[in-house]
């Protein structure tokens, strides 16, 4: 017959045992579970209202980060110029996922962490207001892996016809046609040219020049070669607005280049923050004495 106190003495070693391997486990999942974040997911880029002009500290406008649930994450005001090109920045909060045997889920180190390849919603608010934003109107952005950097340039509005140009910069141009032959958002088109200076309606919105004005372009207004095999550009710059100079002998290869603001400046890039100007960059020197060179501008 089986001893009762050695069964008794069985039962609590067990239950000890047991107690153990559960406290063992809690404290494991606990830490699992407060590990802090893996490196953030860092999304900027330039946010930019309905006729293309980048935000700035004064608009009141901020960046709003949303879950797939519509659960506010986190926003940011848009401030002042960052870097060329950039007015704001998100650091998304990301988890990796702890799992056990790929089935039982321990939860996230805070309950408005991102894993990877989940969908994000993003809109802008102004003056309390939120705006869609027109790139991302039919599909959600992802975050992709921890750690990594993603540029997302923002534009407010709506864009109904999918063209890329907002509803309320082509209701603009509707409201000039003196003709009365464009009547919806339709009939302008992204490739056509509605003031005829050589750019496309969708290239006069991305260059911030005006639509219905032809002397309001984006180009090269004049360029002259100096004695030393420098070459001086002049072109309207517009607020916000990045630009890079090409140059060719062939008009078939084209090499970026460096410019400067003065004849003996530092090489730079070249960025404009908030202000309409004629501008004056100097490119070179080149040591190709004698030969035709030629040059392009690009703005983004």
């Amino acid at each position: 017959m089986f001893n009762p106190w050695l069964k008794l003495i069985i039962m609590k070693v067990f239950i000890k045992y047991i107690l153990l391997i559960i406290t063992l486990l809690t404290h494991f999942c606990f830490c699992l579970n407060a590990e802090p974040a893996t490196p953030d997911m860092v999304i900027y880029g330039q946010a930019r209202n309905s006729f293309g002009f980048p935000y700035i500290a004064d608009d009141n406008a901020e960046v709003v980060l949303r879950n797939s649930n519509g659960e506010e994450v986190l926003r940011r005001k848009i401030g002042t110029v960052i870097s060329p090109g950039v007015n704001f920045v998100l650091h998304v909060p990301m988890d990796l996922g702890y799992l056990i045997q790929n089935v039982i889920d321990l939860g996230r180190y805070r309950d408005n962490a991102f894993r990877e390849t989940e969908d994000l919603l993003i809109s802008v608010s102004e003056n309390g207001n939120e705006i869609p934003v027109i790139e991302y109107g039919s599909q959600n952005l992802k975050t992709s892996a921890t750690g990594t950097f993603l540029q997302v340039d923002l534009t407010t509005g709506t864009d109904a016809d999918g063209d890329g140009i907002p509803d309320e910069w082509e209701l603009f141009i509707i409201a000039d046609d003196e003709t009365d032959s464009l009547s919806s958002i339709e009939d302008v088109l992204a490739t056509d040219d509605y003031d005829a200076d050589g750019l496309t309606n969708l290239a006069e919105f991305h260059s911030l020049t005006l639509p219905n004005w032809n002397l309001d372009s984006f180009r090269i207004i004049f360029f002259d070669q100096l004695d030393n095999q420098q070459y001086r550009l002049f072109f309207l710059s517009k607020p916000g607005k990045s630009y890079e100079v090409y140059s060719s002998t062939d008009l078939s290869n084209w090499d970026r280049v460096s410019v400067s603001d003065t004849k003996d400046g530092d090489e730079q890039d070249y960025f404009t923050e908030e202000s309409f100007f004629i501008r004056r960059l100097f490119v070179g020197p080149f040591d190709d004495d004698g030969v035709e060179r030629y040059f392009r501008m690009t703005v983004k």
